[in-house]
């Protein structure tokens, strides 16, 4: 019997770029059989009608924006695959990604698998491998921050993945509880990937699985937001997977920093502020609010660490891990 592989989707104000991502995925050559679960947030008569005139795959229309995070749970909830696949609605594939990464999962060891993000904008077509790629996702030892490197790729164990192409067994979903619903956008991979990591599993980052990825296009619409989730959300990250010993003394200097950057109306400390050139009013307000969140929300960040030592998905030793990739 064929593996069944379940492929979701989040839409957003976006059909169109979500009609080219699921005709990608239509085109997969692998020995599995395909779903197609397309999530449509804060769904209207409109996008509903565009996307379920695509064949071959089943909407799930919710009346709220929901996120990245509680778009892709509501799809996990509903998928019939042996697999899921999590895929960004702005990117394209290539037509051997979903074979690629079943060879990777081929190794009961590894738990998520995820491939090579190529550039995709006007001046770089997709299906292109000469266009710019992306390294993998890093994560900064000392502060928690994701980071990419300008490092030569190959395949290899990491210790994040970006979330907008990742692979995994239905399975290991379920165990993990999907993505932490609480991030919305933002960090929600990495915290995936650590827990994945508590649970003894690999994450996997593979050379030969390919996707263009036009960045943004649903995140621009909302720049504040997009800027206040992402560091509010690294501190959640931090209190959540850092150790014991030094998690809130890191929590508190980042969230003073951030603080420091929306009073300053600059990226840097106190010493190098007048070298940096100012930032605009959208980003100062989210660096002061998300300052002001991580100050103020320690009982909140105590309970969010306490759920994944209860669930045992957290551990101690994922710093040394982060400083051996």
């Amino acid at each position: 019997m064929a593996l069944r592989v379940s492929f979701v989707v989040v839409n957003w104000r976006q059909s169109e770029a979500t009609v080219a991502c699921v005709e990608s995925v239509k085109a997969q050559r692998a020995d599995a059989e395909i779903e197609i679960i397309v999530v449509d947030n804060e769904s209207t008569p409109a996008s509903r009608s565009c996307l379920e005139a695509i064949s071959g795959t089943a909407v799930l229309a919710l009346d709220d924006n929901r996120g990245f995070t509680g778009g892709m749970n509501a799809g996990f909830a509903i998928a019939t695959g042996d697999y899921v696949a999590a895929v960004n609605n702005d990117l394209v594939m290539a037509p051997d990604w979903l074979a690629n990464g079943l060879d990777q999962l081929a190794d009961p060891d590894v738990g998520i698998v995820g491939g090579v993000e190529f550039l995709w904008n006007d001046a770089n077509p997709p299906q292109d491998r000469s266009n710019v790629a992306e390294a993998p996702m890093r994560i900064d030892a000392r502060d928690g921050y994701s980071f990419r490197t300008d490092e030569p790729m190959a395949s290899q164990d990491v210790s994040a993945l970006d979330g907008n192409n990742m692979l995994m067994s239905k399975q290991l979903a379920d165990a993990l509880g999907g993505f932490d619903d609480d991030f919305f956008m933002y960090y929600e991979d990495a915290d995936l990937c650590a827990r994945a990591l508590a649970l003894g599993y690999r994450i996997r980052f593979c050379t030969e699985m390919h996707v263009w990825h036009r960045r943004s296009l649903s995140s621009d619409c909302i720049p504040y937001r997009r800027q206040y989730l992402a560091q509010r959300n690294h501190l959640v990250f931090v209190a959540r997977h850092f150790p014991t010993a030094t998690w809130r003394r890191t929590v508190r200097k980042l969230a003073w920093q951030y603080l420091l950057f929306g009073v300053t109306g600059r990226e840097a400390g106190l010493r190098r502020w007048r070298t940096v050139p100012p930032t605009d009013s959208t980003r100062r307000r989210a660096h002061l609010a998300s300052g002001l969140w991580g100050l103020s929300h320690r009982s909140y960040l105590e309970a969010k660490r306490q759920q994944l030592a209860t669930s045992g998905q957290r551990s101690d030793s994922y710093v040394l891990r982060l400083q051996s990739h």
